[in-house]
């Protein structure tokens, strides 16, 4: 009847189909892989494989490498204290006090200012440009240049699988963006769009090429979009005046930046002020500061942090405490362990530690990495994870800890030498475009830790659950036939299998496996 009490579905909304596990059902799961796990354990050990082998197998589907089947994201803001541990309050700097006879130019990472801007509630897309730009020319007082760098959001990126992360809400795609565009409410949904962040960039870009962003008079650049000829929306300054040298085929704004610094150096940039929040543009300027200092600049500032940690960051000074070798190895140091294209291994601060000049002077230099690269990283990883031990793989660290835990929670142990693999790919990938972002190389991301799947670059994942050889237990109970996975493999019945169950139970033998049994089960009933 109509009246009738529906019965609860469980049936996704469609936030939930969104959301991950709760804390309660990851601990529900974790305990019962490593449930399944232990049994392999004492399966093998009844059957006295070698457990040191066995260890290189993944024994559980769970990886640390992943969460929710996605890359397992990164403290990455955590680097950055690690890299100010030498400063003293006196280093940091404040405009106020800057002398402008000192010629500086800021360079504006466009989509990480916008989480910047005031969250009031504006009517149109104009009123927030209006703060925006107001924002913009209070920080960059008495600049003698601005460049505005912009993101390109293109199909088939290494990034697909972070903003697929990142966006835990359905988009919401506006069909276009002027002053009398009403501002969404819901800016959760709009950000999740990548077609709305590229005409939100363009809007902004027009605005400026119209003269109505209001901005200071002074020399105005604004970096190119997309990455290829038939899509490239070109490099121009405020006059509409093209800058060829800047149009480089190059996705990500952390990486032009690096390119209009050395542009605005080579104007006569002595001060370059960056106004970016992220933790890349900071290691990348500090690898390339010793390039900076070659060509002239005097100082570099980073404006980071956020509410009352907001500071501006002394690159130059960063660098001297570093040292160039150091400077030189950060960028690998920093994908390894983890950033928005490669999945977090350990922490930041054993990311500094674990001495990664020794092992990575030599990572991504090359287009394709050679056996020692490979090692190198992977021996580095081992630091990261367990500073000092004496090991060069993941598969021996596995096995060290296995026997020098307590409790043995196998999801949570180290990944396999193997299922390690793809993951050093993908940060030799990442390391090799950053470290050669100005030569404008590229490479294949389906030959590095990716693979393609309707349309998106997602990263390759690779398990090994169990060895070939492992016999697991039957659950026959008299083994009479070939049916009988132990009799099939020529190997005997252990204590686990279906019929020592029986056994233990009728105090007899009853199983037909022709092979010798292990051990005769003890009836503890017999005087």
């Amino acid at each position: 009847a109509i009246s009738d009490t529906i019965s609860r579905s469980k049936v996704k909304t469609f936030k939930s189909a969104y959301e991950g596990k709760s804390e309660s059902d990851k601990k529900k799961a974790t305990k019962k892989e490593s449930t399944e796990a232990q049994r392999i354990v004492d399966v093998a050990k009844e059957r006295n494989y070698d457990l040191e082998h066995l260890l290189k197998y993944d024994l559980v589907e769970t990886s640390i490498l992943f969460e929710n089947n996605f890359m397992k994201k990164p403290a990455k803001s955590t680097l950055c204290p690690e890299l100010e541990k030498k400063l003293k309050a006196h280093d940091y700097g404040c405009p106020s006090q800057w002398s402008f006879e000192v010629t500086t130019t800021y360079v504006v990472d466009v989509m990480g200012q916008t989480r910047r801007v005031p969250t009031v509630r504006y009517k149109t897309f104009e009123e927030y440009a209006t703060a925006y730009f107001h924002q913009i020319d209070t920080l960059s007082e008495h600049a003698a240049a601005i460049h505005l760098v912009f993101d390109s959001y293109i199909e088939g990126s290494v990034k697909d699988s972070e903003r697929l992360r990142r966006n835990t809400t359905p988009a919401v795609e506006i069909s276009m963006i002027n002053d009398e565009t009403l501002f969404p409410d819901e800016l959760h949904s709009f950000w999740a769009s990548s077609g709305n962040k590229e005409k939100f960039q363009l809007y902004l870009r027009d605005t400026v090429l119209s003269g109505n962003s209001k901005l200071s008079p002074g020399s105005i650049i604004l970096s190119g979009m997309g990455v290829d000829e038939e899509n490239m929306i070109h490099c121009t300054s405020e006059s509409g005046h093209n800058i060829s040298e800047l149009d480089k085929d190059i996705e990500e704004a952390d990486l032009r930046i690096i390119q209009h610094i050395l542009y605005a150096i080579k104007k006569g940039a002595e001060r370059i002020v960056i106004l970016s929040n992220d933790t890349d543009v900071l290691v990348l300027v500090l690898h390339y500061m010793a390039k900076f200092r070659k060509k002239g600049v005097k100082e570099v500032w980073v404006r980071g942090g956020k509410g009352n940690t907001i500071r501006y960051i002394p690159v130059h000074k960063i660098a001297d405490n570093l040292g160039k070798d150091m400077c030189k190895v950060l960028p690998a140091a920093h994908i390894l362990t983890g950033c928005d294209s490669t999945s977090k291994v350990g922490t930041k601060h054993s990311c500094i530690l674990a001495d990664p000049i020794k092992y990575l002077s030599r990572f991504g230099l090359r287009e394709t990495p050679t056996e020692a690269d490979l090692d190198n990283a992977e021996a580095y990883l081992v630091q990261v994870l367990h500073p000092g031990v004496p090991f060069r793989s993941m598969d021996q660290l596995r096995y060290y800890k296995y026997y020098h835990s307590k409790h043995v929670v196998y999801p949570e142990l180290p990944p396999t030498s193997y299922s390690l693999q793809p993951h050093i790919l993908r940060c030799w990938y990442n390391c090799y475009l950053q470290l050669h972002c100005l030569a404008g190389r590229r490479l294949n991301p389906l030959e590095f830790g990716y693979e393609e799947q309707d349309s998106l670059i997602i990263p390759l994942r690779v398990s090994r659950l169990v060895p070939d050889y492992l016999v697991l237990p039957c659950t026959c109970k008299l083994c009479a036939t070939q049916r009988c996975p132990c009799r099939k493999a020529c190997v005997p019945c252990c204590i686990y299998c279906g019929c020592r169950q029986q056994n233990y139970e009728l105090s007899s033998t009853l199983c037909k496996n022709p092979n010798v049994m292990l051990r005769l089960p003890v009836n503890m009933d017999v005087q």
